[in-house]
């Protein structure tokens, strides 16, 4: 899902996009969800993984999580690289198929999910990661 502005008021909405693997009737066209009817629930939710009775729990995975090895930044950067070329693979073959074909909105569709895809793949990219492992005292004292 990916936020959108409808009437005024943000709203999370699903498009079904012609190239997914599914039929129409296993998926609705389009959803639409109000941010409001979705964000106080979540809210609810996260904090409560921080609460006296989870944080314990809620640490140690986050700490596990936290950081990956050294060595594995170089591969991850060429992970995100390639992954970048390959939306750039897809852009190039939906504007071709634009130019022999005359149904637009599918083409534009899959640009638009493949554009959206890129500039995620350029914010991880950017994104440093963290260079050692917290603790579960570090997230705990973090958090607190």
């Amino acid at each position: 899902m990916q936020g959108s502005w409808n009437n005024d008021k943000p709203y999370y909405q699903c498009k079904f996009p012609a190239g997914y693997a599914v039929s129409e009737d296993q998926h609705t066209k389009t959803i639409h969800v109000r941010e409001d009817a979705i964000v106080p629930d979540l809210d609810v939710w996260i904090g409560g993984l921080f609460d006296k009775d989870h944080l314990d729990a809620t640490a140690a995975q986050l700490a596990a999580a936290s950081a990956t090895a050294p060595d594995d930044h170089g591969a991850r950067d060429l992970e995100l690289r390639r992954q970048l070329k390959e939306c750039d693979a897809k852009l190039s073959k939906y504007r071709a198929f634009l130019e022999h074909d005359s149904d637009i909105t599918i083409a534009a569709t899959w640009i638009a999910e493949i554009e959206q895809e890129r500039r995620r793949l350029e914010r991880e990219l950017g994104r440093k990661p963290t260079p050692h492992k917290l603790t579960e005292n570090e997230i705990k004292a973090l958090v607190t």
